[in-house]
């Protein structure tokens, strides 16, 4: 069985994270007046990491890509 939990900010997946256990996380960069890979930092800061971690995003940059490897995304 699987459920989808979906935030429409950075705030929403704070509380959202904060609040239950995910197996994946899935970020995008482009978070309104967040960036997902500061989002992302801060939960495998706060060693988040039992959960999975990946980045969707419109934007085809190689640096980006490069950066969340770097932050500890699973792909």
């Amino acid at each position: 069985l699987c459920e989808v939990t979906s935030a429409h900010s950075a705030d929403e997946a704070r509380k959202l994270v904060d609040s239950k256990k995910f197996d994946i996380i899935i970020i995008d960069l482009i978070l309104g007046k967040s960036f997902g890979m500061d989002l992302l930092k801060e939960f495998k800061e706060a060693r988040r990491s039992s959960s999975r971690y990946f980045i969707m995003t419109g934007k085809d940059s190689t640096a980006d890509e490069a950066l969340g490897h770097i932050y500890g995304v699973d792909e």
